[in-house]
């Protein structure tokens, strides 16, 4: 009995150790499969975050390209005596050829793939920049403008299948982060838009007119040659599970079609209108009523830019806990208000020029301008998203198309519009009535938009 009672006793050892045993080794395979989760997961936010740099960088040195033709073209158009009514109009065919590429480079860059548009669209940047170059060796005016034109239409292409690849692949890589998307990609666009002019006229002063050019030719076809390869493959087909002829095609008349998708881009349009319709007038009216050389009216430009690129970098924290519809809506008010302390008001009768306070205004109107910009995006895509029963990643190339054409229609009007009413009546008169209209659109949006479908604040 006494063996009988060990070998029982034996085999429950036995028993209670193999338990024992398996226990572990099945916790064991947990904790490596966590770890290898973990491992996975974290280099998927490393290949995230070094996308973001390398698009933030690209995006920074293509408005950089973009920002020396201000102070350096205008030097070779006077040499051949080239009047400013057609120097101007030279310089908006840029705007006008993104406006109407942006949204065809967002409906088919599914189907060409990104990487590709990133890679072909800094080569094309490049272009014009030789072009600029030779174009300074030219005898003939008529020549001048038209080769002056024609490359302005090319960087405003290749300018556009870089930019609406860029908002497209970070907000399929981030889709709960537009906004900070959005930021970073108008924060580095502003920074490059700084230092243009300024390396610019750096290169000039060292190697003359050529250095410039020749300068940033080299950087942009650099940068298109490498920049396929540094952005991951998988950016060209997110959704992986959907075959390319089962995804979702809308067509933009659909997506216009929506009261909410066509408020959105008109904000986009705002925003960038109220930034750039003071860019050919600040300047002329500071020297009438201050006394002020053109020179240093560039200090106020930069209040405007300051307030802007503050809160592009700050804004993020705090933007996803409201609604982007509000948001915007509060903006475009707050904006209109804001434009009509620019100058003596006939609305606000207390006010007279003075230049403390139209440098907090231009400083304040940078900050509601840059919420007014921010949040478009996210709005279009959720409620394409809800609109279209999908969440296809087309949607958001063609809305990174939209905000892109709206962003360039705004800087072709901005300017014209701008000078031509300050023509007519002065610089009182235009904030007044911009003022106005964009406390009048914040009104009809807030009358018109359904706000029950948010589920912020």
């Amino acid at each position: 009995m006494e063996t009988i009672g060990k070998s029982r006793n034996r085999e429950d050892l036995e028993l209670i150790e193999k338990d024992l045993r398996e226990s572990l080794i099945t916790r064991g395979d947990q904790d490596q499969g966590n770890e290898s989760l973990t491992t996975l997961k974290s280099s998927e936010e490393e290949t995230s975050i070094i996308l973001m740099i390398y698009i933030c960088t690209t995006n920074m040195l293509l408005n950089c390209s973009y920002g020396i033709c201000a102070p350096l073209l205008p030097i070779d158009a006077e040499k051949h005596n080239i009047d400013q009514i057609y120097l101007g109009f030279m310089f908006c065919v840029y705007s006008v050829s993104m406006a109407i590429f942006c949204p065809i480079v967002g409906k088919y860059l599914y189907t060409l793939g990104r990487r590709n548009m990133c890679k072909w669209g800094m080569i094309v940047v490049a272009v014009p920049f030789l072009g600029f170059f030779m174009n300074n060796y030219t005898i003939s005016s008529t020549i001048y403008i038209y080769l002056f034109i024609v490359m302005r239409i090319i960087q405003g292409v290749g300018t556009s299948m870089v930019q609406t690849s860029s908002y497209s692949i970070l907000t399929l890589i981030y889709p709960s982060k537009i906004n900070f998307v959005v930021a970073c990609i108008e924060t580095s666009a502003g920074l490059g838009l700084s230092l243009g002019p300024v390396l610019g006229t750096v290169l000039y002063e060292i190697g003359g007119s050529a250095a410039p050019f020749l300068t940033f030719f080299a950087i942009s076809i650099v940068i298109g040659l490498i920049i396929k390869y540094l952005i991951p493959e998988f950016v060209d087909n997110i959704q992986e599970d959907k075959v390319k002829d089962e995804v979702i095609k809308p067509k933009y008349s659909e997506l216009l079609s929506n009261k909410r998708i066509i408020f959105a881009c008109l904000c986009i349009f705002i925003a960038v209108f109220q930034f750039a319709f003071i860019d050919p007038i600040l300047a002329e009216y500071m020297k009438h009523a201050f006394n002020i050389e053109p020179q240093k009216s560039g200090y106020f430009f930069l209040a405007l830019g300051l307030g802007y690129m503050i809160s592009c970098i700050v804004s993020p924290m705090y933007l996803d806990y409201f609604s982007n519809m509000r948001v915007a809506m509060l903006s475009c008010f707050l904006l209109g208000v804001l434009t009509m302390f620019y100058s003596s008001s006939y609305i606000l009768w207390f006010l007279t020029p003075n230049m403390l306070v139209l440098a907090m205004a231009l400083l304040l109107a940078g900050i509601a301008n840059s919420h007014l910009a921010i949040t478009p995006m996210e709005e279009m895509i959720d409620v394409a998203q809800d609109f279209t029963g999908s969440d296809s990643e087309v949607l958001n190339d063609m809305c990174s198309g939209l905000f892109n054409m709206f962003f360039a229609l705004g800087e072709i009007f901005g300017p014209m519009i701008g000078n031509v009413v300050f023509s007519l009546w002065g610089f009182p008169m235009i904030c007044d009535i911009l003022g106005v209209a964009c406390m009048a659109f914040a009104v009809l949006y807030f009358l018109t938009c359904d706000f029950s479908l948010h589920n912020k604040y």
